[in-house]
């Protein structure tokens, strides 16, 4: 990976991805305000900090596949109306900002650990 001109990290994508950090589980409620109970729901299956922006949260997880059936089930038996369920990996893009503290493009977002493609859902409207 090359940042001004000089290399900043090298591997295959996969072992640049696996070093940005764990998969995550990202919900978007229906209701802006369900996030916060969503977020205590979830906690069990988080490797790290919860975030919430808006009606999105996001959660790192330690177990991909034990935590997105956990997750699943517990939403189900919750009642909680949920727009959207994803598990996303680390982008490159997202290494990128992780490594070099900026964007491909020289600017840095906000908040980078929030930003995210959009949802399908997102995506189709």
């Amino acid at each position: 990976m090359l940042g001004s001109g000089r290399v900043v990290a090298d591997g295959s994508p996969a072992e640049l991805k696996a070093r940005a950090g764990d998969d995550w589980l990202e919900v978007s409620t229906v209701h802006e305000a369900d996030a916060d109970r969503l977020r205590g729901m979830l906690s069990q299956w988080s490797a790290g900090e919860i975030t919430i922006v808006g009606n999105r949260v996001r959660v790192p997880l330690a177990d991909r596949t034990a935590s997105v059936i956990g997750a699943s089930a517990a939403l189900r038996d919750a009642g909680l109306e949920v727009r959207d369920i994803a598990v996303r990996t680390p982008t490159l893009d997202e290494v990128f900002l992780q490594v070099t503290g900026h964007t491909p493009f020289g600017d840095a977002p906000d908040d980078a650990r929030l930003h995210t493609p959009p949802t399908i859902a997102e995506a189709h409207k």
